[in-house]
């Protein structure tokens, strides 16, 4: 988040309501940073900065969808800019649902295997899964969440947003083992995941050898 004399380390909730497109916005309390959980916009509807409005006859203001918010995304809301880290598990599964992910891009893996597609050549392809490979050298078929990252990075480098990246992890991480079932959901890059190596190549090949 930045605006003018504000730390821009500081966190905060964005809660978006889908019954009336309005957005709620509190800050994550910091005793470190002498900061307390309080309100700091109210609810209600937040039009798009001045450079992103429609010029239509009517002169309808637009304002904030459910659609322009996905990790990564940079907002501004009421002349503050925020950068939208992460979400909760409802947020994604909601998103990928089948009814409501064209309304969602950086959610459908179809849409986001296909920007792949533009990203990778077919010897990209091939050469990512060889060093995903070697990533398993025991044989095991699963390769960390950390791995898959870097080499989606090295290949793609930063041309998938966040949310795009998450949603390919989504796809392709191991089941959770019920244990795991009662540890929080919220979704974080720091928790280990694995990944089967024969979904990914499966996809990848599959998918991307038909588009090329």
């Amino acid at each position: 988040m930045s605006c003018p004399s504000v730390d821009p380390t500081r966190k905060f909730v964005v809660s978006y309501f889908l019954v009336d497109d309005t957005i709620l916005i509190n800050q994550i309390p910091d005793e470190n940073a002498g900061l307390v959980a309080g309100r700091f916009l109210i609810r209600s509807r937040i039009p798009k900065p001045r450079e992103e409005q429609a010029e239509g006859e009517r002169g309808d203001r637009v304002f904030y969808r459910a659609e322009d918010l996905y990790v990564g995304a940079i907002v501004r809301f009421n002349d503050h800019t925020f950068l939208l880290a992460e979400a909760d598990e409802y947020v994604f599964d909601f998103m990928e649902k089948f009814e409501e992910r064209e309304r969602f891009p950086h959610s459908n893996i179809r849409l986001v295997m296909s920007s792949l597609d533009s990203l990778l050549s077919a010897e990209d392809v091939k050469a990512m899964m060889a060093v995903l490979m070697e990533r398993d050298p025991e044989d095991t078929g699963l390769v960390s969440e950390a791995d898959f990252r870097k080499v989606l990075r090295d290949f793609v480098g930063f041309r998938l947003s966040e949310h795009q990246t998450i949603t390919l992890c989504r796809r392709f991480r191991r089941p959770r083992l019920p244990e795991q079932e009662k540890e929080p959901s919220r979704y974080s890059k720091k928790t280990p995941k694995c990944f089967f190596l024969p979904i990914i190549k499966q996809d990848l090949l599959n998918f991307l050898f038909q588009c090329k």
